[in-house]
């Protein structure tokens, strides 16, 4: 999975709730308003999925959600 950054708290996301954000690299879209258009070609290393991993078992009962954005999240093989 290509994670190209981790927002480890978000208030805006999951409205009324606390939760992380996941951005993912790359995406087949080039939507003109694209808040996150520098992850469409993800040329940064991405980051370990076993950190991230750690830390979402870490925030477990801490965090009511975790949002997935970036690129296209369902492509990168996350959901199996």
């Amino acid at each position: 999975m290509n994670i190209q950054g981790l927002q480890k708290l978000t208030l805006l996301d999951f409205p009324d709730r606390l939760a992380c954000t996941i951005f993912t690299g790359f995406c087949n879209f080039r939507c003109p308003y694209c808040h996150n258009s520098s992850l469409l070609v993800a040329e940064g290393d991405p980051l370990n999925w076993a950190e991230v991993k750690s830390f979402l078992q870490s925030r477990v009962g801490k965090l009511a959600g975790v949002c997935l954005t970036g690129g296209g999240a369902h492509f990168t093989g996350l959901f199996g």
